[in-house]
């Protein structure tokens, strides 16, 4: 069986909200885009799942959209890791689903409660 691999593409960037962050404006849109571009094309030649966050965020629409996501510009706040929780687990139950938690009785995947500690040891 082969090691499942999942590659993620950038995140979308609130370019204002970033260099007002850091105090430079050292990133953007356009190099995030084409970094994923190349994500696509090393998971596609290497048969690896990807997860376009980009896509996920809503990076094609306005920074007042997909910034609802970002705590600084860049980096995901709270709503922004549900998100991508969600799409990661949509893509593993969908590419590796022995691999997604068992759901409502099912046989397939991994079961959402275990032995306990002291049951192993």
């Amino acid at each position: 069986r082969k090691t499942p691999i999942i590659l993620m593409t950038p995140p979308p960037l609130n370019r204002e909200a970033w260099a007002k962050f850091k105090g430079i404006d050292n990133r953007s849109n356009e190099r995030h885009l084409a970094y994923g571009a190349v994500v696509k094309q090393v998971a596609q030649k290497y048969e690896c799942s990807v997860l376009d966050v980009w896509k996920l965020l809503e990076g094609d629409s306005s920074p007042g959209v997909y910034g609802k996501y970002l705590t600084d510009g860049l980096h995901l706040n709270e709503m922004g890791n549900r998100k991508l929780y969600d799409g990661l687990m949509e893509l593993i139950r969908k590419d590796f689903p022995d691999l997604a938690p068992q759901q409502d009785g099912s046989q397939q995947g991994i079961p959402l409660e275990g032995k306990l500690w002291e049951e192993l040891c």
